[in-house]
């Protein structure tokens, strides 16, 4: 059977933005369904998905590389002016991304391999970089909402960001989960903070178009006790560089990412939990952090 190249229209966060590829790879996307958006309105940005490899007359100079968990990552730019970025799961390549400097178009090809996971990586970096500018970020954590608010649990990977979430579900009424790897962080122009949930939720499949004004964000620490304490604008700022990424070899980007942190941690009360996995971490931290809701 053949398919037809199609586009579909998306909005998160406020920011519309469109896929391009086969019928067939944009019926599969069912995360991104909550957000579809039948009117075009203005993009933010346009990725494309080809399901081939890239064909370029032009010298691909690497920037940066990392690995984190089972993710080899590299990234750079071409000899013509464009920025790209490859990706690697468990030690298999999956996708290659081609955008121009702005963020504005990219391309996203696959290699055929986890292809869900490709096209979601392409995305969050093509969303990521594509916003920055408008003091938007995704940002790595499990968040819940309560009472109309929502809270952010951050830390490092293993440090119980889910568990600390599903205890909240647990124990105290009213409360539900907005998404559990990478919502969306948006500071308006009136200075509100809103976090939006997004088509990115990690294993935990939480795709919910919703949003809350942010009341505060927590970082975790495995203890064996159990302690909150406010941090102080240095300790929040490092807490944040952790859990929002972006180029920050990249000055623009780098510019867009401070900016964003700095209005976070002047705004919002960040604290850290020093706990157990336990019913009376959650309650301490409820009790704490929605003091003043």
């Amino acid at each position: 059977m053949k398919y037809e190249i199609k586009q579909n229209h998306y909005i998160v966060a406020g920011h519309s933005f469109t896929i391009e590829a086969d019928e067939m790879i944009l019926n599969k996307l069912s995360e991104y369904e909550p957000f579809r958006d039948e009117v075009q309105k203005e993009d933010v940005f346009k990725m494309t998905i080809k399901t081939s490899s890239p064909n370029l007359n032009t010298k691909m100079i690497v920037d940066n590389q990392w690995e984190r968990d089972n993710t080899s990552s590299i990234c750079g730019h071409t000899s013509d002016g464009h920025f790209f970025f490859k990706y690697q799961w468990q030690h298999k390549p999956i996708v290659c991304l081609i955008t121009d400097q702005q963020y504005t178009r990219g391309t996203a090809y696959l290699t055929g391999y986890e292809p869900t996971l490709a096209i979601n990586m392409a995305m969050i970096v093509l969303y990521s970089h594509a916003t920055a500018h408008l003091m938007t970020t995704i940002i790595h954590t499990s968040a819940i909402a309560y009472k109309q608010h929502a809270y952010l649990f951050i830390g490092l990977s293993g440090t119980g960001k889910s568990t600390h979430s599903q205890l909240w579900l647990s124990n105290i009424n009213d409360t539900s989960l907005i998404n559990d790897d990478k919502p969306v962080i948006r500071i308006h122009e009136n200075g509100r903070i809103m976090l939006y949930g997004s088509p990115w939720s990690g294993k935990l499949k939480c795709y919910r178009n919703v949003s809350y004004p942010v009341g505060a964000i927590v970082k975790l620490k495995q203890a064996a006790y159990n302690k909150i304490s406010k941090l102080n604008k240095i300790e929040a700022y490092v807490a944040l560089l952790h859990c929002i990424y972006g180029k920050r070899w990249d000055k623009s980007i780098a510019d867009a990412l401070h900016n964003i942190e700095c209005t976070l941690v002047d705004t919002l009360p960040i604290y850290q939990l020093e706990c157990l996995p336990d019913k009376e971490a959650a309650l301490l931290c409820k009790e704490t952090i929605t003091e003043n809701i």
